[in-house]
């Protein structure tokens, strides 16, 4: 199942399992409480999902595409230089993470259900690595162009782990009214800025 917006059940069934996760950690967050939270039956996640990597990769892909097109917007801004500045591509991979922190109600919730699955265990981070994959080709792309002098293996391998530093850090970010909440993406987008762009050995 893919398309939640007219299943109700489903829908509730993928926003428990976001908030569960978040608080509990994967592992944490069982299917029988994933029901409770959601107040329906306990076979109810089980019938609409089948498993709960099936539950966790709909709770992926329910907010994926939101932030896909917060990111498309900050991409189209790059124009077709032959060689974008790095650091406009990494703003816009992180401010649209920033922004669904502090502007969307669930926004919080799902980084810290992206943040629980990026510390966990495999399978789940391979769930992770595998959805994000879906809308990292862009970047992939414009990484390449900002770096050209950067073996491509070495560049994927970097922006994997800066990826993982980007989301848990702004999972664990000061809360959206704290004075200090605007500095996170700033400080994140030039730390990632001059990792990716390190002097390879």
């Amino acid at each position: 199942m893919t398309e939640t917006d007219g299943d109700t059940t489903a829908t509730r069934l993928i926003e428990a399992a976001e908030r569960r996760i978040a608080e509990a950690g994967v592992d944490g967050a069982s299917m029988r409480a994933i029901n409770a939270e959601a107040g329906v039956n306990v076979a109810a996640a089980h019938y609409h999902f089948g498993s709960k990597q099936a539950l966790v990769n709909a709770v992926l892909t329910h907010r994926m595409s939101r932030l896909a097109q917060r990111r498309a917007r900050y991409l189209d801004r790059l124009g077709v230089a032959d060689t974008p500045e790095l650091g406009a591509v990494v703003e816009a991979f992180v401010r649209p993470l920033d922004e669904i922190r502090r502007e969307e109600p669930w926004g919080p919730t799902y980084l810290g259900f992206l943040a629980a699955l990026a510390r966990a265990a495999q399978p789940w981070r391979d769930r992770l690595a595998e959805q994000a994959a879906l809308h990292r080709a862009p970047f992939d792309a414009e990484l390449a162009r900002a770096l050209s002098a950067l073996p491509p293996t070495v560049l994927r391998t970097r922006f994997a782990w800066a990826a993982l530093t980007i989301v848990t850090a702004l999972a664990d970010a000061p809360p959206t009214d704290d004075h200090n909440a605007h500095d996170v993406a700033d400080a994140l987008i030039d730390y990632t800025t001059g990792a990716l762009g390190a002097a390879h050995r």
